[in-house]
């Protein structure tokens, strides 16, 4: 009976310890589960952009020696403005770093070329007096920031523009005609904003304004009669980019 009893609490112990060296293994850990990554914004881009744009030019009478130059048609002190619209397109390129999983800093350059030019009868003066101005090419060095929606970019530019701007003044009716043409180059500042989308790995495109002005210059015969031309701009345009990204987004784990 003994032996009986000493069995039976030999066998309930090993079962017992049994499950209790069940209980106490280790589980295999989890495979830990990755979300999609965010897209990386940071590295060198080069791309293009074309769209429609427009041209004001304000004109000031300076001085006006129509002794010396009989065809002139304005006073001194007259001032009257012309606005015109036409195509610009260009090439741009430039580098982002991102800053966290948010913020886009970066730096662009941008070269422009434009049908932007207007011609018209001044508003003084007898009505052969033919004013032209054109803006064939311009460019810009901006400074950029933006907020990162993972695949789409927000942002806001400014920095330096540089436009090469043709101005022309014309009496072309006989019997008193005459003339001067004037060519600048003028550097003066821009801003923008835009919106960018990456539409595959490297590959983005989106929509851009910016506004610029070129300041003014003096422009004349030589017989010291001078009109003061300033000139700004207003362009939309539409861009694709191909970015040289640096490395893969960042990745959450959970």
């Amino acid at each position: 009976m003994a032996k009986r009893w000493f069995g039976a609490v030999i066998a309930t112990m090993l079962c017992t310890g049994a499950q209790a060296a069940d209980i106490g293994m280790s589980r295999a850990p989890m495979t830990a589960i990755l979300a999609a990554p965010s897209y990386a914004w940071t590295g060198f881009y080069v791309g293009g952009h074309l769209g429609a744009g427009n041209i004001r030019n304000n004109y000031l009478g300076v001085s006006s020696f129509t002794v010396a130059t009989p065809w002139i048609g304005y006073s001194i002190g007259d001032r009257f403005s012309a606005n015109a619209t036409g195509i610009v397109g260009g090439v741009q390129l430039g580098y982002n770093w991102q800053v966290g999983s948010n913020i886009v800093a970066g730096l662009e350059a941008s070269l422009s070329l434009s049908s932007l030019s207007h011609f018209f009868i001044g508003p003084t003066g007898a009505p052969d007096d033919e004013y032209r101005t054109r803006l064939p090419v311009f460019g810009s060095l901006t400074g950029r920031i933006g907020y990162a929606a993972d695949r789409a970019l927000f942002y806001v530019k400014g920095g330096l523009a540089v436009g090469h701007i043709r101005f022309a003044l014309e009496d072309f009716t006989p019997p008193i005609v005459g003339g001067f043409r004037h060519s600048t180059t003028r550097a003066g500042w821009t801003v923008g904003a835009g919106a960018e989308f990456a539409v595959a790995r490297n590959w983005t495109i989106g929509l851009e304004y910016n506004y610029a002005d070129y300041g003014s210059f003096d422009a004349g015969s030589g017989n010291l009669d001078i009109m003061r031309v300033s000139t700004k701009t207003h362009a939309v345009t539409i861009r694709a980019n191909y970015l040289f990204s640096t490395g893969p987004g960042i990745v959450a784990r959970y």
